[in-house]
């Protein structure tokens, strides 16, 4: 601290900055240029206290004990007030202080408020959700049709596949399959529909006949007239866990059907595959693997079941199980090597909204060439 200079009455406490003693306001304007003073801190509490004023009698009498005062130390143990360098908070800034503390509780309380009502209105919206999905999945059936009379799509679909289309998007499907698989167009479709495991389909659309050429294939109506395959998507399975359901779907986005499954209480150790065998009537058919199988990997598979109370529950071991007459009618539309995935949420409505149509007669399968069933084969796939 620079020395204080005296020059008579006159104090310099600033570079050429004076004060006098005489000065009523001299203690006052001291302090406001030289805070740490210990000795005039003390002296200006006091004036205080002469004055009757004991709030900044103590106010000033603290900072004096805080800036080395003993004297002011003293008279604070003696008014039992503070102990040694304790600060005395003038009333209004403890005031200021409990209302802050006020004001941030209040805060405190309408965050929690806030949050709890978030919390019943997210809790409301999923029993509606849940009560909406249990409702729709009770009531949805699947419903068989006739191969001669099956209503195809609903009039305002907006995308419309004739049956011709349909059996052109299966067989073109299995055709584009065995060329991912084995490098080429197969040389004639009936390489396609060999015994198993080499049973691509199931069967060959008796209107369409396939001709390999120099550019890839041709498909043709009735051997005579050509059939475009431009636009007609290829096929591939979709699973939606949240709802217990399996979509055929296209790979231009559209959901040909939806059917309901069980499904493990676990989820898949995978999300995508594929369909690596065909199986008519695994382990003899009557048993938990249903009259069909499209087996997956790791010995997961999509089959049927001997347990349709269990459809719509996540019930089983880890396969997708579907009612028997469901498995079925999707049997002869999936080819070997059609894509498999898992998909969140919610599917979009299919445009079959009554189920494919039949595209042979599934009680054949079994009897007729290829032969699609295993029957020196157990299998053990997690149903």
């Amino acid at each position: 601290m620079t020395a204080l200079k005296e020059y008579e009455h006159l104090f310099e406490v600033k570079k050429n900055i004076f004060l006098s003693k005489e000065d009523p306001e001299f203690l006052k304007k001291y302090v406001k240029y030289r805070p740490k003073d210990g000795q005039k801190l003390y002296e200006y509490a006091l004036e205080w206290k002469m004055k009757g004023h004991e709030k900044n009698y103590l106010t000033y009498l603290s900072k004096a004990a805080r800036n080395g005062s003993f004297q002011a130390e003293k008279l604070l143990k003696q008014e039992g007030k503070h102990s040694s360098f304790k600060r005395v908070l003038p009333p209004q800034k403890a005031t200021s202080m409990l209302g802050l503390y006020a004001w941030m509780t209040l805060l405190f309380l309408l965050f929690m408020i806030l949050l709890l009502l978030c919390g019943i209105y997210l809790f409301q919206k999923f029993i509606h959700s849940y009560e909406v999905e249990h409702h729709f999945y009770k009531e949805e059936k699947t419903i068989i049709h006739d191969e001669n009379n099956s209503p195809l799509l609903q009039p305002n679909s907006p995308q419309t596949y004739s049956e011709t289309d349909i059996k052109q998007m299966v067989l073109k499907n299995a055709i584009m399959r065995y060329r991912q698989s084995n490098g080429s167009f197969p040389e004639t479709n009936q390489r396609l529909i060999q015994d198993a495991p080499n049973n691509w389909l199931s069967f060959i659309p008796d209107d369409l006949i396939y001709t390999k050429n120099a550019g890839g294939f041709k498909l043709t109506a009735d051997g005579t007239n050509p059939v475009t395959d431009e636009g007609i998507p290829l096929l591939e399975l979709h699973l939606y866990p949240e709802t217990h359901q399996l979509a055929l779907t296209t790979t231009s986005g559209e959901n040909l059907a939806l059917y309901k499954i069980a499904k493990g209480e676990k989820p898949l150790p995978f999300t995508k595959s594929e369909v690596k065998m065909r199986v008519v009537e695994p382990n003899g058919g009557g048993g938990p693997l249903g009259t069909r199988g499209l087996a997956l990997q790791n010995d997961y598979a999509i089959h049927g079941t001997d347990d349709p109370s269990s459809i719509g529950k996540s019930v089983s071991m880890g396969c997708v199980r579907m009612n028997n007459e469901d498995i079925e009618t999707l049997f002869t539309y999936v080819s070997l090597g059609t894509p498999f995935s898992v998909q969140a949420g919610k599917p979009e409505p299919p445009m079959f909204k009554e189920g494919l149509p039949n595209l042979m007669n599934p009680n054949v399968l079994s009897n007729t060439s290829p032969q699609e069933n295993y029957p020196f084969r157990e299998f053990n796939w997690f149903h």
